[in-house]
């Protein structure tokens, strides 16, 4: 997964300085405008080896590719906020 070059705005896109994220993405079929799957996996380790499975699955949706891409950032800048945060707040 470390060598994986795909999906670089999805969970990967996300990352704080120092954070690492090997993952595979998935994206399904389009069907009109319907896009059955938009998918990431990946172990979010932090600077100090704290590590964190994240996972976003999308299952069907119409929004946008920047859409899709936002949501998964977010997903992945919330984990480390709340790292970074020590957990007490989220």
């Amino acid at each position: 997964m470390a060598r994986s070059k795909t999906g670089p705005k999805r969970l990967r896109g996300g990352l704080g300085e120092g954070w690492s994220l090997p993952h595979k993405t998935g994206t399904g079929q389009v069907l009109k405008l319907l896009a059955t799957a938009y998918n990431d996996v990946g172990i979010l380790t932090s600077p100090t080896g704290r590590r964190y499975a994240v996972v976003v699955m999308i299952g069907a949706t119409n929004r946008p590719v920047p859409e899709r891409q936002d949501l998964m950032q977010a997903v992945t800048r919330s984990v480390i906020a709340c790292e970074n945060a020590g957990w007490h707040s989220c």
